[in-house]
C-alpha cells in the first residue's frame, strides 16, 4: 500500500468536510423552541406563589424562560426571566387572582406561549395589629456599592409579608428597598464612602407596619480602582463666600456613582452647593447616585460652594470615593 499517497487522500478529505462541518455550526437557527409545559402554581401566601412547568424542546437547546402575566386591562405584559423551570413570586397583593404564562427562548427565536394558568392569593384578614419592631439592621457583607444586612425577625399575629428599608437623613426617611419576608437583604447601587443610617419597618398582610426599627450604620469602604487630583480656588473675588474645588479622576475605568469628601473646619456651614451634598460630622461630602451619566477618566468635576465661617475645604483631606486625592 502507497502510505505516502493514502495519507494525502485523507489529508483532502478532511480538508473537504471542515469547511461544511462548520457551515453547518454557522447556520443561523431558524428553529423556535416549543411550547413549555402548563405551569402548575404551589406555596401559595398572601403574597408569595412557586411556579414550575416541564421544559420546552428546541434543537439547539433552551437558555431562558420568560414569564408573562396576562391581565385585563393591559394585555399580556413581560414580568420577569429565568434559566429554570421554576419561578418565585413575590411582593404579590394579598386576596388578589394573577394569570401567568411562559414562552421558551433559544437566544434568537422565542416560540409558542405555554398554556396560561391562574391562581389567588391568599386574603388578608382584617384586623389592625401591626408586627412587633423589628431589630436593628447589621452589615454582614460590604463591598464598595453594595451591603448585605440582617435583622432580628418581626413577629405578627399573623404574618410578616416583606419588609421595607428606609435611609434616614436628618428627619427625612426615604425608602431605600424592599422584599419579602426573609430578615435579609442586599443593598445595591451605593456610592463608596458615603454614609448611610437605615432602619427596618415590618409589614403584615393587613397593611399594617410596625415601629421603625433602631437605625443601623454604615459607610462603603473605599473604591480600589479610585484615584484623583485636586485643587482648590476660593475665595472667588467679590464673592467671598463662594469656594470652589476641583477634582480630577484618574482612575482606569468610569464609574457610575461617587462621592468626594472633604473635611471643613469647625463652625464652617454650607449654604449653596453646586451638586448633592451632605455635611456629615466635620465632612463635606459631595455625591452622584443618578443613572443618567458616569464619569470618565481625566473627568474633572467642579464643586462650587457657597460657606459660612472661619473655614474653607480644606484639600489636603480629598477623597474620591474614600480614595486621598494627590
Amino acid at each position: 500500500m502507497n502510505l505516502t499517497r493514502l495519507a494525502l487522500v485523507v489529508t483532502v478529505a478532511l480538508a473537504a468536510a471542515l469547511p461544511a462541518r462548520a457551515a453547518a455550526a454557522d447556520t443561523p437557527d431558524t428553529v423556535p423552541p416549543g411550547p413549555p409545559g402548563r405551569p402548575v402554581v404551589t406555596g401559595i401566601t398572601y403574597t408569595d406563589a412557586t411556579m414550575t412547568w416541564a421544559p420546552a424542546v428546541d434543537d439547539r437547546g433552551v437558555v431562558q424562560y420568560g414569564i408573562w402575566q396576562r391581565t385585563p386591562d393591559r394585555g399580556d405584559m413581560f414580568y420577569n426571566a429565568t434559566s429554570a423551570t421554576t419561578f418565585r413570586f413575590s411582593g404579590l397583593a394579598p386576596g388578589t387572582a394573577y394569570t401567568f404564562f411562559v414562552v421558551a427562548s433559544d437566544g434568537r427565536n422565542n416560540g409558542p406561549a405555554s398554556p396560561s394558568v391562574t391562581f389567588q392569593t391568599r386574603t388578608a384578614p382584617v384586623e389592625s395589629q401591626p408586627p412587633s419592631r423589628p431589630g436593628t439592621p447589621t452589615v454582614t457583607a460590604i463591598s464598595p456599592t453594595t451591603a448585605e444586612l440582617a435583622w432580628t425577625p418581626s413577629t405578627d399575629n399573623v404574618a410578616v409579608i416583606r419588609y421595607l428599608v428606609y435611609r434616614v437623613v436628618g428627619t427625612t426617611r426615604t425608602l431605600f428597598t424592599y422584599g419579602d419576608a426573609s430578615a435579609t437583604t442586599r443593598l445595591q447601587f451605593l456610592v463608596p464612602d458615603r454614609d448611610y443610617t437605615l432602619v427596618v419597618v415590618a409589614e403584615d398582610p393587613a397593611g399594617n407596619r410596625s415601629e421603625a426599627s433602631a437605625p443601623g450604620r454604615l459607610r462603603p469602604p473605599p473604591d480600589p480602582g479610585a484615584s484623583c487630583r485636586v485643587s482648590f480656588a476660593g475665595p472667588s473675588p467679590g464673592a467671598p463666600g463662594m469656594h470652589r474645588v476641583a477634582v480630577t479622576y484618574t482612575g482606569a475605568a468610569a464609574v457610575m456613582h461617587w462621592s468626594a469628601r472633604f473635611a471643613l473646619p469647625a463652625g464652617t456651614t454650607v449654604s449653596w452647593a453646586w451638586t448633592a451634598w451632605e455635611h456629615t460630622g466635620g465632612d463635606l461630602v459631595f455625591y452622584y447616585e443618578g443613572w443618567a451619566d458616569t464619569l470618565v477618566p481625566g473627568e474633572t468635576i467642579n464643586l462650587d460652594m457657597a460657606l459660612t465661617g472661619p473655614g474653607r475645604p480644606d484639600p489636603a483631606t480629598a477623597r474620591l470615593n474614600g480614595v486621598p486625592c494627590t
